[in-house]
């Protein structure tokens, strides 16, 4: 099976930084999250309070669908996408719908997809660049998007942000209907650690941590998380 890991491994800092944290006085504490919430806030330009740190993207697929979906709703997603959003809706015993990517271009079938929210739609999903088809979904029809369903929420899961430099995030402060998810696991090649994270309005955040432990992230996958962003801050000051 195929898993899109990147063959590069993270850079050497990252192993001294597991290392040192192991060799430490703290593997007996319960994790601490504020340092690499204020990082990501750096990197992200949302306030801490509008971050939530996940047991890598799927958890937060999982906490997402759960927080809007009961048994016998319906979200709506392109097909074929990232097939944890089906297991989950599976679990939950809702119903994944939407339109299929065309065979002869894979290109985002933008008007059957407003098409198929009915009034009902519990939830709207758009992977960008999709998973598996690789398929884009450019800013000015996410933004389409929004303004055809401003009282929806509309979950944009950005797991390959870091290799198109596209993002919506722009849009969360005018949008409280809004939520990005992203992962450590593709561009950062962290998928064995587990870490991932979802931005949006402080409000929503809150409810989201009603129903996730406490301590779902651990230590190590916070410590090399930091230290990737250190890497990418160092790489970005350099050039």
């Amino acid at each position: 099976m195929e898993f899109n890991e990147v063959p590069l491994v993270p850079p050497e800092s990252v192993a001294e930084r597991l290392m040192e944290f192991a060799r430490s006085d703290q593997l007996n504490l319960y994790p601490q999250y504020g340092p690499l919430l204020n990082k990501l806030s750096d990197y992200t330009g949302a306030a801490p309070e509008s971050l939530l740190l996940t047991n890598g993207s799927d958890q937060g697929i999982e906490l997402i669908l759960r927080a809007f979906l009961d048994p016998g709703d319906h979200c709506v997603l392109t097909k074929p996408g990232f097939a944890m959003f089906q297991q989950v809706a599976n679990a939950i015993g809702a119903e994944v719908r939407g339109p299929t990517f065309p065979l002869e271009d894979f290109r985002f079938p933008f008007d059957e997809f407003v098409a198929s929210v009915q009034p009902d739609t519990k939830l709207i999903i758009i992977i960008n660049p999709n998973n598996p088809t690789g398929s884009s979904v450019t800013q000015e029809q996410i933004q389409e998007i929004t303004r055809h369903f401003p009282e929806q929420p509309i979950l944009v899961d950005e797991a390959y942000y870091e290799f198109t430099g596209e993002t919506c995030a722009g849009l969360l402060r005018e949008l409280p209907n809004l939520i990005i998810l992203r992962t450590f696991s593709k561009a950062f090649a962290l998928p064995s650690l587990r870490i991932g994270y979802v931005t949006a309005d402080p409000e929503f955040i809150l409810e989201l941590r009603k129903i996730q432990g406490p301590f779902d992230v651990n230590m190590m996958a916070t410590v090399a998380a930091e230290q990737v962003l250190d890497e990418q801050e160092a790489a970005a000051a350099g050039r």
